[in-house]
């Protein structure tokens, strides 16, 4: 299905890894103009790279999504570079283990600034551009977690639930702009962050219907649909996509007896 996304410039933030490097990817496939950032010279390098040798074309410019004069002079350079922007995936974000009362407040404060500030900041700096540029869409990257609150991941669901609140907030605000605002709430997906927090990971399909984990790249088609103009009546909605994820009381029981 084509997506209409040619000659458009979408900007992924956190792009150089997992999710926003999946959606980067399929961004550019679609004919979209992709500019990523991160904070890593290193990895936004390795990722163009890598992209390249597949004959993927990516921009990237390093920025810290947490302050706000590092994104807004980044995405001058992207305003000044490519003329407009359309498109926004707020995908930055990291990951809080231990129990949020036995955090340092150091730790807590990096997890909100990094999880949600970050989704207020950039959106607050780019959507000028994007009003200037027609209107577009911003997607933030949320979690399944930010509805139903896993336990001992410190300040992580409570980022995540911010980000849900904040989506439907600027949706509201940006509407008379012709902006749209959105979030996809992934269960677990196989990225690193994931793979470094459990290492083995298997005991977590027994949560999901579907008794796998999701890939990166089915979360990144989600959101370059929610991102192009076939979603243009989607807005201030947090879209879950889990596998079934804590839908049903016993997942196991379709797996194991095959629906007998």
């Amino acid at each position: 299905m084509d997506l209409g996304l040619k000659n458009k410039v979408a900007v992924v933030t956190g792009g150089t890894l997992g999710i926003g490097l999946a959606t980067a990817r399929i961004l550019a496939r679609e004919g979209a103009t992709v500019v990523i950032c991160g904070r890593s010279q290193d990895k936004l390098d390795a990722a163009i790279a890598a992209a390249k040798e597949e004959g993927i074309l990516l921009q990237g410019k390093t920025a810290d999504v947490t302050d706000e004069a590092s994104f807004a002079a980044f995405s001058h350079w992207v305003w000044s570079e490519f003329g407009r922007v359309d498109i926004l995936v707020n995908n930055a974000g990291r990951g809080s283990p231990g129990a949020a009362l036995s955090l340092e407040k150091e730790v807590w404060q990096n997890v909100l600034d990094t999880n949600l500030t970050s989704v207020w900041n950039c959106s607050k700096v780019i959507s000028p551009y994007m009003e200037r540029s027609g209107g577009g869409a911003i997607v933030n990257v949320s979690s399944l977690s930010g509805r139903i609150a896993f336990t001992h991941q410190g300040a992580y669901p409570v980022s995540k639930a911010g980000v849900n609140a904040l989506t439907r907030v600027m949706a509201s605000e940006l509407a008379a702009k012709n902006i749209r605002v959105v979030a996809v709430a992934p269960g677990f997906t196989e990225t690193e962050m994931l793979k470094k927090k459990y290492g083995d990971t298997s005991f977590l399909t027994d949560t999901t219907i579907l008794h796998r984990l999701a890939k990166p790249e089915e979360i990144g088609q989600l959101i370059a649909f929610l991102a192009s103009d076939l979603a243009g009546y989607i807005t201030a909605e947090v879209v879950e996509i889990s596998g079934g994820a804590f839908q049903v009381r016993d997942p196991g029981w379709s797996w194991d007896r095959k629906n007998d």
